[in-house]
């Protein structure tokens, strides 16, 4: 099972990224306290690079900069987050498709 993770980090912001193995949902964070998640979007063309859609945000998921978010490899939808504010959360992402 390949894991997709990536921290990107611009200037005094930084940017972090997993992919799930399950769903192929994209979970983002940085350091404006949010969460997001994207979904990769179908595409006709073979060659077309990816495109992908917003499903859910919170932009105040935490109180300070959020670290690291990783979806659990076993139960598809549950994603963790952890934050300087010294906080881990779990979310439960709901899609029709999960």
């Amino acid at each position: 099972m390949v894991y997709l993770s990536f921290y990107i980090y611009l200037s005094n912001d930084y940017f972090v990224l997993f992919r799930c193995p399950l769903t192929g949902l994209i979970a983002t964070a940085s350091g404006d306290n949010g969460v997001r998640i994207f979904q990769e979007e179908e595409s006709k063309q073979a060659d077309a690079p990816p495109s992908f859609s917003l499903i859910a945000s919170n932009t105040q998921a935490h109180l300070q900069d959020v670290n690291c978010v990783s979806f659990n490899p076993k139960e598809a939808g549950l994603l963790a987050s952890c934050s300087d504010d010294g906080t881990i959360k779990l979310w439960r992402i709901k899609e029709q498709s999960l």
